[in-house]
């Protein structure tokens, strides 16, 4: 975590594997593509909110040995906060995940096998559309 001023932070994390069978020459079967997730984050007392990106590159290095697809990249925005109330243990967090409603297919979702369904059998699944939520925490 970097804190850029008195209030404002960012941090991220960059995740990268290669897998690669040693029996015969093959990548492994899915295996996430080169990723990062940053975010910058304002925060006060009691409460904070952050704003996060999330960036996956296309996933060309895949399993011609199970007849996987190679997958495009993609980003999305997410936008959450929180307020605590410390003495009670209590912490809410709301927040909105891909909230420009970005079509993607993440590369580790599985394929469709169902005929006659909303994605045409043998296309990689969706993912997830714009998607708000609400937690409540409790520590004791």
């Amino acid at each position: 975590m970097l804190q850029l001023t008195e209030r404002w932070f960012l941090d991220g994390i960059v995740s990268y594997v290669r897998g690669e069978r040693r029996d015969i020459d093959d990548d492994l079967y899915r295996i996430a593509p080169l990723n990062t997730t940053l975010a910058l984050t304002h925060r006060r007392a009691s409460w904070s909110v952050t704003l996060e990106s999330q960036f996956y590159a296309e996933q060309d290095r895949v399993s011609a040995t199970n007849d996987e697809s190679i997958s495009g990249g993609y980003g999305l925005l997410n936008l959450y906060g929180q307020y605590e109330l410390p003495a009670q243990g209590v912490t809410f967090t709301a927040g909105v995940d891909n909230m420009l409603d970005k079509q993607y297919r993440p590369h580790l979702a599985g394929t469709n096998r169902v005929i006659n369904s909303d994605v045409p059998a043998g296309l990689r699944l969706p993912g997830d559309g714009i998607n708000g939520y609400l937690r409540l925490s409790l520590h004791w």
